[in-house]
This record gives structure tokens, C-alpha cells and sequence, in this order.
């Protein structure tokens, strides 16, 4: 199954917890492909533009983001 979900800005529910638990949710299952139309990536830069991350922050996100794929890509092979 192919589909696509696509982010808006963060509901009040989804405030309430990390910025990448939103994405954690919505993952496919195993075989499957699910297209983010915006994603977690998003959440980095736009915070960043409008003032709301700086540097040091941007860093340790990008940093999540890379550990959160690299989990994804280990789980994946475990199948």
C-alpha cells in the first residue's frame, strides 16, 4: 500500500509532545509506503526561520532526526 499524509501545524495534542512523535505515529507498517507532505525536516528549518529554534537547537534536532531514521532503517531490516 502507497499513500500520503500530509502535516499542518501541530495540534494542540501534538504540542504536548515531542516534535517527532507526531511523525513516530503516523510510520507505515512493514511493506507498506506512506510520502509526508511536509515533514519532521520542516519542523527544523520553519521553527528555525521564524525565531522559534536557534542554532544550538536546529543542531540537536537534526541530531534526533538522524538517530529517530537510523532506528527506522534497523528496524526495517530486522523483517
Amino acid at each position: 500500500m502507497c499513500d500520503v499524509v500530509a502535516f499542518k501545524a501541530p495540534s494542540p495534542t501534538e504540542l504536548k509532545h515531542d516534535y517527532l512523535w507526531r511523525i513516530h505515529t503516523l510510520m507505515p507498517e512493514r511493506g507498506d509506503i506512506r510520502i509526508f507532505n511536509r515533514s519532521h525536516y520542516e519542523d527544523v528549518v520553519a521553527a528555525e526561520v521564524v525565531g522559534v529554534i536557534g542554532d544550538k537547537e536546529r543542531k540537536r534536532r537534526y541530531e534526533h532526526i538522524n538517530a529517530f531514521e537510523k532506528m527506522l532503517c534497523e528496524e526495517a531490516r530486522r523483517s
